[in-house]
């Protein structure tokens, strides 16, 4: 069964993997096989069943990001020198 890591989605991309657990449910602790010979355990909201759901979890993680990041511009441009 493949599965959608988004843990990286920000920097890599969102990732295509075999699922290596049985019996697998949303949200739980699992091990994917990925890439040439890579294989990790993803847990909660880092892997999906379907590519849809990945997508609105990239989404949702571009928006937070830079919503951070409006945060920080906004601190620096406050900044007073004397």
């Amino acid at each position: 069964m493949m599965i959608y890591i988004t843990k990286w989605a920000l920097t890599e991309g969102i990732i295509e993997a075999e699922l290596l657990t049985p019996d697998v449910k949303p949200g739980r602790l699992i091990e994917a096989k990925w890439a040439v010979d890579r294989r990790s355990f993803f847990h909660g909201a880092e892997w999906h069943l379907t590519y849809h759901a990945a997508i609105a979890r990239a989404v949702h993680m571009r928006e937070a990001k830079l919503r951070s990041l409006k945060k920080q511009y906004d601190r620096v441009e406050d900044l007073k020198f004397r």
